[in-house]
């Protein structure tokens, strides 16, 4: 399978307790298979039926799988490594240490932190 490379344009989908993770602050970036780009600064996350408004505030497409670590974990919303991988292999389930992801940090838009 050859690297998926990705443009996110209005709107990211995630879970619905994804979503939740975000607006309650604990989720602070989405993690994507492959190469992503985000087409502005601000995007929706989406669970398909509710929305956040959130300003994208960095994109680091130099990861693999293998090197994430305690900044990713967190930003996810977990306490371990072993259950972010965990919880990435739920939606990925061809990863391997060596496949490139693209973490996508971000604000919700409202958040004092973010800049307009």
């Amino acid at each position: 399978m050859s690297e998926r490379h990705i443009t996110y344009r209005r709107e990211i989908k995630v879970s619905r307790g994804d979503l939740e993770a975000a607006r309650a602050g604990r989720k602070m970036c989405t993690i994507r298979l492959g190469t992503a780009a985000v087409a502005s600064k601000h995007i929706d996350l989406t669970d398909g039926s509710s929305r956040l408004k959130v300003e994208v505030t960095r994109t680091d497409t130099s990861k693999k799988f293998g090197q994430m670590g305690m900044e990713e974990a967190q930003g996810e919303g977990f306490s371990s490594i072993a259950e972010l991988r965990s919880d990435l292999m739920r939606y990925y389930r061809d990863l391997d240490d060596e496949k490139a992801v693209t973490v996508i940090w971000f604000v919700p838009a409202d958040s004092p932190s973010a800049r307009t």
